[in-house]
């Protein structure tokens, strides 16, 4: 399984910057950072915003750099099951594939 956030560590990679890069950029510690790297915790709009500017990624491709819970879904793979709409008992949770 790829580690969380894999596209920004991808931009990360190829502008040669580390977490300490940008925390400085977000006036952040170090450590939140890599909090928010690892899933520990979660990022603000206004980061996620500033760290697409710093790689003049398209703000309509914040989902792609920033997905939901840090996972990247591979092509031909779901993050969750898609209930079939004719079942009589769906789920009450949906659940990870």
């Amino acid at each position: 399984m790829s580690r969380p956030y894999a596209k920004l560590r991808g931009l990360m990679r190829e502008n040669d910057d580390t977490q300490a890069d940008l925390a400085r950029l977000l006036l952040l510690s170090p450590q939140s950072v890599s909090d928010r790297m690892n899933n520990r915790a979660e990022w603000k709009l206004g980061e996620m915003y500033a760290v697409l500017n710093r790689y003049y990624v398209p703000h309509d491709q914040l989902n792609e750099v920033f997905p939901m819970g840090g996972a990247s879904v591979q092509p031909g793979k779901h993050l969750f099951r898609v209930l079939d709409s004719g079942s009589k008992n769906p789920p009450k949770k949906l659940r990870r594939a």
